[in-house]
């Protein structure tokens, strides 16, 4: 693991998927001052941010999207927190969310209709 920049990263990545978020009709909004260095695996960080986007994209109600990305330094810590305006999970779902093959129960029912 090294030090990055983590705004840094995000611009990369996002970047690196310009065509993919077009092509998806997302928009795209990015906060933050660069120079908040983490220790990040950069292969790992993309395979998070791939997740968080398809997700996002995927389990939306319209046919665009918005994403709001920020990052905040307070005291010693960096937060990276991505906001989307798709469904959501549900309260009762969240200690699952983290679970390998999860999924939103309540999506469920979009994926394979009956």
């Amino acid at each position: 693991m090294k030090n990055e920049d983590l705004k840094g990263f995000v611009q990369e990545y996002l970047a690196e998927n310009e065509a993919f978020v077009k092509e998806n009709e997302v928009q795209i909004s990015l906060e933050g001052e660069k120079g908040n260095y983490i220790k990040m695996d950069k292969g790992a960080s993309k395979r998070v941010s791939d997740n968080l986007f398809t997700n996002s994209i995927r389990y939306r109600e319209k046919k665009t999207g918005r994403i709001e990305i920020a990052i905040r330094k307070m005291s010693d810590k960096v937060f990276w927190s991505v906001k989307d305006d798709g469904t959501g999970v549900a309260e009762s779902d969240l200690e699952k969310i983290f679970e390998s093959f999860c999924r939103h129960i309540k999506l469920k029912k979009y994926l394979f209709p009956d």
